[in-house]
């Protein structure tokens, strides 16, 4: 083969080779940009999906809170009206205790 033709197969060859090598970093610079959009709609869905579970979580949390908020509430009350009943039982043992303590004074003055 004539120099200059292998000159030319080698240019050509050389040529060839960088058409291909660019070809394929603008494809692998390409699929990685839709990789990285990819990626990014990945990492945005499952953020928003932990959101939600999380937000889900938070009310089912509160709705349970608050029956036993409820619960308690009832609980409180039913206390208070045993302490208010307590309370009047007391009053009148104690007036009951004076009628006594003043009949023992009358009983005892009267001996």
């Amino acid at each position: 083969m004539p120099e200059n033709q292998q000159q030319l197969q080698w240019f050509v060859t050389i040529v060839l080779a960088l058409i291909t090598a660019s070809s394929t970093f603008l494809a692998a610079k390409t699929k990685g940009k839709a990789d990285v959009d990819m990626s990014k709609t990945t990492v945005e869905s499952v953020y928003i999906a932990e959101m939600r579970k999380i937000i889900e979580d938070y009310q089912k949390e509160r709705e349970a809170l608050k029956a036993e908020k409820e619960k308690l509430q009832a609980l409180v009350e039913k206390v208070q009206k045993i302490n208010r009943e307590l309370e009047e039982d007391n009053r009148l043992l104690k007036m009951e205790n004076k009628q006594l303590r003043e009949e023992n004074q009358i009983l005892k003055g009267g001996k």
